[in-house]
């Protein structure tokens, strides 16, 4: 009885292998702050298989620099005079900001998806232009092309770009790197448009899709900064 008891007792119970960490989005948020990107990084390598940590690591790298991007365009403030640019046409012909002589300038900064957004306020601004219900010498329409827009290396962008340039006989300069949207604080993927007065202040400033009324708001202040 005895010897049956003291079996029963030197029995050795396996531990219970810990749990892991669940992968959730709220564990995500909750991950301290010091930590920073290794932190994160540590978060994905548990999340994740290996094949997929480096594609979850490019994500969060995207975002982090989406994130600064957004606050680099905070800094951009009506009325201040904006910084010089140094951009190429489809055709190799360099454009500075100083370049300019007209007194309104107005900046559609777009992709390919998004050129379509405004697309009806530069005809009107082109035909008042034409028509000299805006005095062609005082105001300019000048295109910057998102190359970041989509997902595709600049060579294969290019023939796109000059093609569209012919078509239109617009203005259009090339923004390869994505740098005019830290300089000046485009945004991507969406109709940017700046209106830039005689000393080169930034007097108009909006992004995304404008409806009718807002349009027209616009449309209406270039003629008045004009003339």
């Amino acid at each position: 009885m005895s010897n049956s008891k003291s079996n029963n007792c030197s029995r050795t119970i396996t531990p219970l292998p810990d749990k892991q960490e669940p992968c959730s989005d709220e564990k995500m948020m909750q991950s301290s702050a010091p930590n920073g990107i290794l932190g994160r990084a540590g978060f994905f390598r548990r999340c994740f298989p290996r094949a997929n940590f480096l594609a979850a690591l490019v994500i969060l790298m995207v975002f982090i620099a989406g994130v600064v991007a957004s606050a680099d365009s905070k800094k951009i403030k009506i009325g201040q005079v904006m910084p010089g640019f140094k951009l190429d046409t489809p055709f190799g012909k360099t454009y500075r900001l100083k370049d300019f002589s007209e007194d309104v300038l107005v900046f559609f900064y777009e992709g390919k998806d998004t050129k379509k957004d405004n697309h009806w306020i530069k005809v009107k601004l082109t035909r008042m232009r034409k028509s000299k219900k805006i005095d062609p010498k005082k105001m300019r329409l000048i295109g910057i092309v998102n190359f970041k827009e989509v997902p595709a290396p600049a060579f294969l962008v290019r023939p796109h770009v000059r093609k569209e340039a012919k078509k239109t006989k617009a203005l259009l300069l090339s923004d390869e790197d994505g740098g005019m949207q830290k300089k000046w604080g485009f945004r991507n993927k969406r109709s940017n448009i700046y209106i830039l007065d005689s000393k080169r202040r930034l007097r108009w400033r909006t992004s995304g899709k404008l409806d009718k009324r807002r349009g027209e708001q616009l449309i209406r202040f270039v003629h008045r900064l004009a003339n």
